[in-house]
């Protein structure tokens, strides 16, 4: 309410940003309007009572978020005609935030049960889960994002990462940004919320998966402004939920099994043996699990047909431009190769429907490719269905459908060979020798409890008519989820002959014993199997992943 005497100009402005300027955005002047729209700023006169006037006033739908001071300035005469001119600076700030419920704001979205799309789930609830090790488990986690210090660090470390008001309406921007904000692997403004560490040894902070919410990391953040230890992809995912929920954005967490790590821009993973049939260490990986977020907003940077999710990921991988950070990825463009698109839209790519390409190394260094395999890499990628369950089992839904086409169908053949005119060994001609008249497969369990002996066996069988000489090498590799080796467990090697429509099998027998070794809880074993038929020079190669789980327990109180 103002006082209204004799007042000839009143006028509303609100002031945003370190150094608010009209020219940068950070001022905006609020007028009088005929009518109120939601594209600007606009001021009506609901009431004039006296000496009270009260306004309703409209912020505009691309409006940069963030808190803003109120500031009244009006102009009077009084009896005798001198001017005086008074501001008054309100006591409160406010918060502008992005509104997923306005149909001119660019993360507008609107109800639809058979597409998953509510608000209601995407902004407003607070607890979730997020699934890691199998697409069979998952585990509850509490965003918290309205916590204070969810909505503070959001804004503080926007700020701190040097957002300007134009910056901060633009919603690219604020995800964008906010995927190196949450991790601390940049130097200076760019240091964040929580310190990575997949080394196994965390007596200095908390380990990963002691962590079973946001609120705990951002308060601790908050008060400390220091990065909080320790965090891995799942933790990323999840306080970055937070962060861009509390900021307005739709966002949810999204795990992606058997999920590949290019590190040199091949849209490839690729797998080197040596002469010997040995693994060589290799800069490619693939993670048994990894989680990013998917946010929900309108993409006026890109062609049509890229609105929706998009893909966004706080976990330090690889630097873009200049920074850890990732995304957004259209979901759509992914899914149809579009690899030129902003931002890392071929890092993304990559990890659901690389190609994993193996190679023999001989003693020269001569490098030949002996298998590709197309199928392996991009597994049920998974997220919270809408609506309450009880049963946990039927809590995921499944995304692989959006981020590619049918595994093996021609249309994702055609995307596949589409990507590879982008990658930076496109001059290479990456197929398999045509002569394939062995075939192997690898059997393996998914799963095996903690304390129980595993078993890995190579099925190897002749389909030609002629006889084959054919050496089969199996590998136990103990890794980290992400893919890192942390020592060899175990070979073993046979050459056996088959005649015509012979098959036989090499075993791999690995006691728990042999299993046992430093941070075996943060490992699963990975098995490789490398073959080679004698006479027609056929090569082979194929891994598989056995993860640990923890046996069931039987408590009886006496």
């Amino acid at each position: 309410m103002i006082d209204s005497t004799l007042v000839e100009r009143c006028e509303f402005s609100y002031h945003t940003g370190r150094n608010p300027l009209q020219t940068k955005g950070g001022i905006v002047r609020v007028q009088i309007e005929d009518a109120l729209v939601l594209s600007k700023w606009g001021m009506q006169v609901k009431e004039a009572n006296g000496n009270t006037v009260r306004m309703s006033i409209l912020s505009s739908a691309r409006a940069a978020i963030g808190y803003y001071d109120v500031m009244v300035e009006t102009k009077s005469k009084d009896s005798s005609g001198e001017e005086s001119l008074y501001r008054y600076k309100h006591e409160e700030q406010i918060c502008i935030l992005f509104n997923a419920w306005c149909l001119d704001d660019v993360v507008y979205m609107e109800h639809n049960d058979k597409l998953d799309l509510d608000p209601a789930e995407y902004v407003l609830k607070e607890n979730g889960n997020i699934w890691r090790g199998s697409h069979d488990r998952s585990m509850p986690w509490n965003f918290g994002q309205f916590e204070n210090a969810a909505l503070n660090s959001a804004l503080w470390l926007l700020e701190k990462a040097g957002l300007g008001p134009m910056a901060m309406s633009n919603v690219v921007h604020v995800a964008r940004i906010m995927t190196s904000m949450v991790n601390s692997s940049d130097a200076g403004a760019r240091r964040g919320v929580l310190q990575g560490n997949w080394s196994g040894e965390y007596s200095d902070g908390t380990a990963p998966w002691a962590w079973s919410g946001s609120v705990s990391i951002l308060e601790e953040f908050w008060e400390t402004k220091e990065a909080v230890k320790y965090g891995q992809c799942w933790v990323f995912s999840g306080v970055l939920t937070s962060l861009l929920r509390a900021l307005g954005i739709p966002t949810r967490s999204v795990t992606n099994f058997q999920s590949a790590h290019d590190t040199d821009k091949s849209l490839t993973i690729d797998y080197v043996f040596d002469a010997e049939g040995k693994p060589v260490d290799s800069n490619d990986s693939v993670w048994n699990f990894h989680v990013w977020n998917e946010c929900w907003f309108k993409r006026l940077d890109l062609p049509d047909g890229h609105d929706g999710w998009q893909a966004v990921d706080g976990t330090p991988q690889e630097s873009s431009e200049g920074f850890y950070q990732c995304g957004p990825a259209s979901v759509n463009a992914i899914r149809n190769g579009e690899v030129y698109l902003n931002y890392d839209t071929g890092f993304v790519f990559s990890e659901v429907n690389g190609d994993r390409v193996y190679w023999d190394q001989d003693s020269f260094g001569q490098l030949s490719i002996s298998y590709i395999d197309k199928h392996s890499i991009g597994k049920k990628i998974s997220t919270r269905k809408l609506g309450e369950t009880t049963e946990r089992r039927d809590l995921r839904k499944d995304l692989t459908s959006h981020y590619k086409h049918p595994e093996g169908s021609e249309e994702e053949r055609k995307v596949v060979e589409f990507v590879h005119r982008f990658s930076t060994i496109r001059d290479l001609q990456i197929y398999e020798p045509a002569e394939r008249d062995v075939t192997f497969k690898l059997d393996m369990v998914d799963e095996v409890k903690l304390g129980e002996p595993l078993t890995g066996t190579a099925i190897i069988k002749n389909e030609s008519n002629e006889k084959r000489t054919v050496t089969g090498r199996l590998t136990a590799i103990l890794v980290f989820y992400t893919g890192r080796a942390a020592r060899t467990i175990k070979e073993a090697e046979d050459t056996i002959i088959l005649e015509p429509g012979e098959e036989k099998s090499v075993v791999l027998d690995i006691s728990f014993s042999e299993l046992l070794g430093k941070s075996i809880a943060d490992c699963s074993v990975k098995v490789f199997l490398k073959g080679s038929v004698h006479e027609t020079d056929q090569r082979f190669a194929v891994q598989d992943i056995v993860e640990f789980i923890m046996p069931e327990l039987d408590v009886t109180v006496r």
